[in-house]
């Protein structure tokens, strides 16, 4: 996980996600588990929106008590945001509603697959396999004047691991 001074364990307004002088790169979740997660709740309101998972077979999580989804965040200084989600499970209406989204300060959000070499090709670590693993992109551009914020949680009520991604937008 990220210490605790990054921004995706920040309050909120506390730590921007982007910045205008280079290129930002998160990681969230655990890189070591590969269980399938399914969206169960988008949300959304005028500034904000989340995603939040669940793991597809409760019970069985090959990392152990640790499952969380791996997610990749990068934010760039042309204000282009990329989040790569490994083994996200997205129905068609998922895949709708988050094309949709109308938050204040994000335009252009594109969904597409994508491998992790192709998000993140200086990577270090990683096996060639790995690098070559299909994720399921989210890209939206943040508009001049805005900032993004954003938190992440995983939680695990009663072996039924859950994620929780969330974004919001302020006025800079």
């Amino acid at each position: 996980m990220l210490p605790l001074n990054s921004p995706t364990n920040s309050t909120k307004r506390k730590l921007p996600l982007w910045d205008q002088d280079k290129e930002q790169h998160y990681l969230l979740g655990r890189t070591l588990c590969y269980a399938e997660w399914e969206v169960y709740h988008i949300w959304q309101s005028e500034n904000e929106f989340s995603i939040e998972w669940e793991l597809r077979e409760p019970n069985i999580c090959p990392s152990g008590d640790d499952c969380c989804p791996e997610i990749r965040v990068k934010t760039s200084p042309d204000r282009s945001v990329t989040v790569w989600i490994r083994n996200n499970i997205l129905s068609e209406e998922d895949k709708q509603q988050l094309l949709n989204l109308q938050i204040k300060g994000i335009q252009n959000i594109q969904l597409f697959s994508a491998t992790l070499q192709e998000i993140e090709p200086m990577i270090e670590g990683k096996t060639k396999e790995e690098l070559m693993e299909e994720g399921i992109c989210l890209s939206f551009t943040l508009e001049e004047g805005y900032q993004l914020y954003g938190e992440f949680s995983c939680t695990d009520h009663l072996n039924h691991p859950e994620a929780f991604l969330y974004f919001y937008t302020a006025r800079e």
